[in-house]
């Protein structure tokens, strides 16, 4: 807010027509020029509702310009030079380039996140599924990939849990769709989730709206679309399959499964050798309870590897 300073004792003013001198720090509005006039209206009047700090009028300012009022002050805020969250609006951070950045830059919290899973170790020592659940919880990212220790939860294998019981109440033990009773990553559970409707059965043999509707409620996706699907309807590529109907061989019973499929577009498996030698495997499924499948190799749908795939070691 700009005021009008004056001297202690006298203020000249010099107009067109002559001089006025005004006494005791006030102003005479008569020589005052427009702009001082708009200076002087804007030193004393608030719109918040607040008394004005020099005891002048308080504006009446509908709730409606209040709220267009803060959101322009939330934008002028974003870009900010900062050195910590405080010195940001309610909803925006401190966003720096690592953790131990001494200054950053207000940037606004997003609202809304995609259910992609890409998991960042934040500063605060949590994994988020995705850059931007991390921002929007107001959290740095200091690595790509989850953290190594996250919340202090116990290593339930490779991965660092099993069950949503070894992660911090606000985790969840987040896994590959598909894999329900693997080992998984102690990931935060997503805060906003986008209006869209895209079924995915979950673990827990509920319907859930979408992938990270799911991650909210601590739930890995079993398959896409709803529960009580039998088949998937989609066509897969060439040498790739979505079950392991699309795996059989013409004429006869097949030797080979749909391993990593999901139904979706873009979400094909690749055809592995359904009998397995004895403590070999593709997932943690083929071991038992409290085993893990380790070192197995497959090559994704429609790429060309060098190496063919092998089956892991259960252990």
């Amino acid at each position: 807010m700009r005021r009008i300073f004056s001297a202690l004792s006298l203020l000249l003013l010099v107009g067109c027509g002559g001089e006025s001198v005004v006494e005791d720090g006030g102003v005479d509005e008569d020589a005052a020029t427009p702009m001082d006039a708009a200076t002087s209206m804007d030193a004393t009047v608030r719109t918040d509702g607040a008394p004005a700090p020099d005891g002048g009028p308080v504006g009446d300012a509908s709730p409606g310009e209040d709220a267009a009022m803060a959101d322009d002050a939330s934008a002028d805020d974003a870009g900010t030079r900062c050195s910590s969250d405080g010195e940001c609006a309610d909803t925006a951070y401190c966003a720096k380039p690592g953790c131990d950045a001494r200054d950053g830059a207000c940037v606004t919290k997003p609202t809304v996140c995609t259910d992609e899973l890409d998991p960042v170790c934040g500063c605060d020592g949590r994994t988020y599924s995705n850059p931007c659940e991390a921002a929007a919880a107001g959290v740095n990212v200091a690595a790509r990939g989850a953290c190594a220790v996250d919340g202090g939860a116990p290593d339930g294998g490779s991965g660092g849990c099993r069950t949503n019981a070894d992660c911090a109440r606000t985790d969840y033990c987040a896994k590959a769709a598909g894999d329900c009773m693997g080992s998984g990553v102690c990931t935060a559970r997503p805060g906003v989730c986008p209006g869209i409707f895209d079924p995915v059965c979950g673990c827990d043999g509920t319907t859930h709206s979408n992938a990270c509707v799911a991650g909210s409620r601590g739930q890995n996706v079993a398959s896409r679309g709803e529960c009580g699907a039998t088949s998937c309807a989609l066509t897969p590529m060439t040498s790739c399959c979505f079950e392991d109907t699309d795996c059989a061989s013409p004429g006869g019973p097949s030797r080979l499964r749909c391993e990593g499929a999901m139904c979706a577009p873009g979400g094909e498996g690749t055809c592995v050798d359904a009998v397995l030698p004895r403590d070999r495997c593709w997932n943690d499924g083929d071991c038992g309870s409290g085993r893990t499948c380790m070192g197995p190799n497959r090559c994704p749908c429609g790429a060309r590897c060098l190496v063919p795939d092998s089956p892991g070691t259960c252990r």
